[in-house]
């Protein structure tokens, strides 16, 4: 599955040198944004959960969040971490 989410750094980020951030929604304010694709292992979906927050979830159901780590796109969870990937513009 390819999904759209918004890859975000704030100034500290850009200056320090700290990763990236990833949100289902654009957010307000940030020092740089861009719209990016990438694509989810098979069996994983993004769902609203009852925050109103949309998440990525595994097919067991466990609630996975997208970092970066490593200057690697991944999905994280109490399980571990999962390299994903970007797809190419």
């Amino acid at each position: 599955m390819i999904i759209n989410v918004f890859k975000t750094r704030d100034q500290s980020a850009i200056e320090f040198g700290f990763p990236a951030h990833y949100h289902f929604n654009e957010p307000a304010t940030t020092a740089w944004t861009c719209e990016v694709q990438i694509s989810l292992p098979d069996g994983f979906e993004v769902a609203e959960a009852a925050d109103g927050n949309s998440y990525v979830y595994s097919s067991t159901g466990e609630q996975h969040e997208i970092v970066e780590h490593f200057a690697r796109i991944s999905l994280v969870s109490a399980s571990g971490i999962i390299p994903i990937e970007e797809v190419p513009a």
